[in-house]
C-alpha cells in the first residue's frame, strides 16, 4: 500500500487524499471496480465531509479486500496492526462488522507469515478479534465476525470440494456483506488445498473480488 510505503502508517486523512486521487482516475462513483460503501465514502467527502464521519454506514467488504499490506508491514507489531488496521476502515467501512472483518484478514495473514499453523492461526485470531470486538467502528445487529467465522469454517471441515461449496452458498451467502463474504473467505481456505481450488471454488459460488482475493492471500502467506 503506497500510504503505508510513503508515511508508515495509515490514517483516514492520508486516505483521503489517495481516495480523491484515485476518482480523479478511476471516477469512483461510475466504476462498478469500487463497491457500494466506497462510492458513497467519496460522494460524502467530495462535498467536503470529514473522512472521520463518511464510513459510518461501510457495511461491505471493501476495507477486509484493501487492508491486507497493512499485515504485512506490521506483522511484528500486533498493536499497530490492529490500530493502523481500525483507521484504514474509517474513512469507507468505520462499522464494528467491517472492522472486525479487515482485522481477522490481518492478524490471520500475520500469523501465517510467521509461520504458525493455519488450525493455530485461526484459533489466535478469532481470540484476538473477540477481544477487541465493540472497542472499533459504529454498533451494527449482525452476528459477531469471530463467532461467525468459526461456524462457517467448522461447517465444512472434512467436506468434500463440492460438499463445502454447497454448504458456503446455502449457510454463508455471497452478497457484498461482510459477514457473509469475509467468513466465506476463511472456509473457502480451509476447504480447499491450493489457491488453484480456492479460486475455482469462489468462482463457483459468484464472488467477485474479495473472497478469491483473501483466500488467496492466506495460501500466499502459508
Amino acid at each position: 500500500h503506497d500510504i503505508i510505503i510513503k508515511h508508515g502508517k495509515i490514517s483516514p486523512e492520508l486516505f483521503k487524499d489517495r481516495l480523491l486521487e484515485l476518482n480523479d482516475i478511476d471516477d469512483i462513483l461510475n466504476n462498478d471496480q469500487y463497491g457500494p460503501s466506497t462510492q458513497k465514502a467519496v460522494k460524502k467527502l467530495l462535498s467536503g465531509a470529514d473522512p472521520r464521519q463518511t464510513g459510518k454506514d461501510g457495511l461491505t467488504t471493501g476495507g477486509a479486500m484493501r487492508c491486507m499490506p497493512i499485515a504485512v508491514y506490521f506483522k511484528d507489531d500486533q498493536q499497530r496492526l490492529i490500530e493502523n488496521t481500525y483507521e484504514s476502515c474509517i474513512i469507507t467501512h468505520n462499522t464494528d462488522v467491517a472492522v472486525s472483518s479487515a482485522l481477522a484478514v490481518n492478524l490471520m495473514i500475520s500469523f501465517l507469515l510467521k509461520g504458525e499453523s493455519k488450525e493455530k492461526s485461526l484459533e489466535s485470531t478469532l481470540e484476538i478479534v473477540k477481544e477487541n470486538y465493540g472497542k472499533f467502528g459504529e454498533p451494527t445487529a449482525f452476528a459477531y465476525m469471530h463467532e461467525r467465522i468459526q461456524d462457517t469454517v467448522n461447517w465444512v471441515k472434512g467436506k468434500s470440494f463440492d460438499e463445502a461449496t454447497k454448504i458456503i452458498a446455502e449457510k454463508v451467502g455471497f452478497s457484498w456483506y461482510a459477514i457473509e463474504q469475509i467468513p466465506a473467505a476463511f472456509a473457502i481456505y480451509f476447504a480447499t488445498k491450493d489457491v488453484k481450488e480456492a479460486e475455482l471454488m469462489a468462482f463457483k459460488l459468484g464472488y467477485g473480488h474479495t473472497a478469491p482475493q483473501i483466500a488467496c492471500a492466506f495460501f500466499g502467506a502459508e
